[in-house]
Parts: structure tokens; sequence; C-alpha cells
């Protein structure tokens, strides 16, 4: 288990050693709280990005977005996306707007596009019967998806000062809550999962469901995109994806050809949350247990787990210079470890 924190609300230790490849490296953590001993219980943090230039980090968390320097923590003043419970956070890939996806769980669900770093309203997205449970941009910031506990999953045209255009795609065939989405490398491809343990394969062009995956035996809650290894001069890779489930798996799949490439077992809990860099080989899990776990795609092992927290791990992301590793958990704390360069 982690060192007990003194500090009220800021705390330095150092990782445990759970695995050998950890045991080597020189990881350290950083624990945030978001008030006093007296002050009211803390909102579960559901979702984490790092700013575009990695050097602090945004929390939603309850109505807020907490944004933190990175790596001190620092209060750097929160933001408020007009939303009673922030889901998701996403950055445009030009830095300049960030999309926010929330709502009122059973009732309505919402996207706010902010400016960043203003945190001004530009725009924002409704209709939905139910909180938004994903909102992302595509890799040329020209597409948007948005996805609901509602069921519906919709895709937006983005104009170049991110504001979604009137019209939208309606990707009709979850029969559930539509938890996660992720984008292919080259933005031509799109894939959704959620309660109804599918992944749904669409292209972004025409909303066309190209194939359905369905080898989760439980609801899946998370995907994330895979940086796909490049082979010199042999033949290209499919892009690959990963998805965690309710299962306790965490799966590979190759979506533009329908295949799944393997299987991660060894979680005790479900999987909750993904995170993967382009600048990080690797990718990392977090579940109901609490325990992050560092999973290799081009193999089926655990190199590496901790105790995170003695709470559920819902979200986890990498910064996109591999250097930070944040979590978030459901009693609303946030950890930070270096990872080993």
């Amino acid at each position: 288990m982690l060192p007990s924190v003194a500090h009220p609300s800021l705390a330095r230790c150092q990782g445990p050693p759970y695995a050998r490849w950890f045991a080597a490296c020189a990881m350290f953590c950083f624990l945030v709280f978001s008030g006093a001993a007296d002050s009211p219980p803390r909102s579960p943090i559901s979702a984490l990005a790092f700013a575009p230039d990695n050097k602090s980090l945004l929390a939603a968390s309850g109505s807020r977005l907490m944004h933190r320097a990175v790596p001190d923590f620092a209060s750097l003043g929160d933001l408020s996306p007009g939303l009673k419970r922030c889901s998701c956070v996403a950055f445009h890939p030009a830095g300049r707007w960030l999309a926010v996806g929330g709502g009122t769980p059973g009732s309505t669900g919402a996207v706010a596009i902010l400016e960043w770093p203003s945190g001004k309203r530009v725009a924002s997205l409704g209709g939905f019967d139910d909180i938004v449970m994903a909102a992302m941009f595509d890799p040329s910031g020209g597409v948007m998806v948005v996805t609901s506990a509602d069921g519906s999953a919709r895709l937006w045209a983005v104009d170049v000062a991110a504001k979604p255009a009137e019209g939208f795609i309606d990707l009709r065939g979850h029969t559930g809550p539509v938890l996660a989405a992720a984008f292919s490398p080259g933005g031509d491809r799109l894939v959704t999962a959620g309660e109804d343990r599918s992944l749904r394969v669409w292209g972004t062009k025409d909303g066309k469901l190209e194939r359905i995956l369905s080898h989760h035996t439980d609801r899946v809650n998370t995907l994330v995109t895979l940086s796909t290894p490049q082979g010199g001069s042999g033949p290209s890779v499919p892009w690959m994806c990963a998805s965690g489930a309710d299962d306790r798996t965490v799966r590979i799949w190759q979506p533009s050809i329908g295949r799944m490439v393997r299987i991660i077992r060894r979680h005790e809990g479900s999987v909750l949350s993904l995170g993967a860099s382009s600048g990080v080989e690797g990718l990392y899990s977090g579940s109901t247990e609490g325990v992050v776990r560092k999973l290799s795609p081009a193999s089926d092992v655990v190199s590496g787990e901790w105790q995170e927290s003695k709470d559920w791990i819902q979200a986890v992301r990498i910064s996109s210079d591999g250097r930070w590793l944040a979590t978030g958990d459901a009693a609303g704390q946030i950890r930070l470890r270096e990872l080993p360069r």
C-alpha cells in the first residue's frame, strides 16, 4: 500500500514496488485533496485531460473542471462549464478549445465547447435525453463525436473555430448507454462501445456501420486508440484500439478488419479506464480494485501493477510527452506519477 499522507493538501511518496520493472524505476506519486477533513465529501473524478503543453491537468469533478499545475498541483483556477455534472473532457487538436460533456443523469445531456485557456464558452450542443458520456474531436479537428447514456451517438462537422455545424449524423444501433468512443489515427473510422457489450465500427464520412465486435461478455466502459507499430518497408499494420469492460478483461482490436488480437486478463475487478500515449510504450488500466496495471498491447503480459487507491480508478491519462501518468478515483483524489524515461 502507499505510505500514509501527512500534508493536508499535497503529498509526495515513493511508488510501491509491486513489480520488478517498477521497483527499478524512480517513480513518484503526488496526491491532491479538494478540501479540509471537515469539508463536504468530494465529488468523484470522472475524467482527466492534460493541457496541450503538459504543464497542467484538468479534472472533471461534479459540476466543475479543476485546473491544476503539473507537477506541484497548484490551483490555476477552476472552470465552470455550466453542467450539473461533468463526465468527460477532451482538447481540440489545435489546443485552443476543449469539449466538456455531461448533464443531469436520467434527464438531459449536453456538451460545452470552451475556449482555452480562458474557459469562455463558445458553443454548446444539447438534445440528449440522458447525460453525455463521451465527447471528443477527431485527429484533424474537423469532426466531433458525442455519445450519451440515452443510447445515442452523433457525429458533427466542426469548423475552424471548433463550432459544430447545425446538422449531425445519427449513429444508430446500440441498445443501451453508449459509454465510450475512439477515432482511428486517420479519422476515417470511429469505434463506440457501451452497456450492450458491443463495439461498433463506423465510417465517419457517412456514418455507415461497418461491423459489430461482440466478444466482451459484460458492459464495455472504456476505449483508447493505440499507436500502430510501423514495420519499415514491410506491410502496413491495421490501426489498433483497446477496450476495457466489466468482464475484467482488456481486449486489443484491429477494428478496420474486425479482428480481436488478444485478451489481457489478470484484472480482479471491472476495468473502468485506459490510458495510452504515442510518447510511451504500453497501456495502463484502472479498475474497481483501485489497482493500476501496466499492460503490453503486443502481448497478454501485465508487466507491472500497484495499489493506487482504496477506491475505484475512474480515469487514467498519460501526458502527450509520455512523462506523466495521472489517475482520478471515486473518492475525488488525483494522483500523478512520473514515468520512467
